[in-house]
């Protein structure tokens, strides 16, 4: 079974520490970057990543992910009010390496 791990901050956690899976706390990018290198290096198979934090570390997902199989990393809304529409920009920039062109908004 793989590893999995949820980096955010603490009020996303919660609910996950609840069920017993593994959370990692940040609080900024700087973090949140150092806190998913760790992740990746210690086999993690699933990552969640708030979206906060991965608004700032799309590259970073971008270069784990782009010759890897594992891990799966998917980016989660936060209770913020603040909406950074990181999942819909990662989602976009798959779709146009996967397809070669770039959906309408």
């Amino acid at each position: 079974m793989a590893k999995v791990l949820i980096i955010s901050d603490k009020d996303v956690s919660l609910p996950f520490r609840a069920m017993g899976i593994e959370t990692s706390l940040v609080q900024n990018a700087e973090e949140g970057k150092k806190a998913l290198l760790e992740a990746v290096n210690k086999g993690y198979g699933i990552i969640f990543l708030v979206e906060s934090i991965a608004r700032d570390l799309l590259n970073i997902i971008d270069q784990i992910t782009e010759n890897r199989n594992l891990p799966v990393i998917t980016i989660i809304p936060g209770f913020g009010r603040e909406v950074s529409k990181a999942a819909e920009e990662r989602l976009r920039q798959l779709i146009k390496k996967a397809v070669g062109i770039e959906l309408p908004e």
